[in-house]
């Protein structure tokens, strides 16, 4: 048994870390465009993020999007998740911001 830990320690010091691809750029629409997939979507009450000190004017979303191993996340509201609404009802863009 010590003999196997030991071998797969020397298998981990051997083997080169995998390099880390750099964050993607662009808004939600664009990243899905690029061919990135939704992994998991939370949404954000108003009630809650009033609670928490902020203020969104309309329900929001936070979307984990994937493509290979490349993740980011997205700060979207609800109306372009469900619709591809790129701006609000007073024509102001809405935030689609991705990290």
């Amino acid at each position: 048994m010590a003999m196997a830990a030991g071998l797969a320690g020397s298998l981990a010091v051997a083997m080169p870390a995998a390099a880390q691809s750099p964050p993607p750029f662009g808004t939600y629409l664009s990243l899905l465009g690029q061919g990135f997939e939704v992994q998991s979507v939370i949404l954000i009450s108003t009630d809650s993020s009033r609670q928490s000190g902020q203020s969104i004017q309309e329900q929001a979303m936070v979307v984990s999007l994937q493509k290979g191993a490349v993740t980011t996340r997205c700060w979207i509201t609800l109306a372009t998740y469900t619709t591809g609404d790129t701006q609000d009802r007073q024509g102001q863009p809405l935030p689609m911001n991705c990290y």
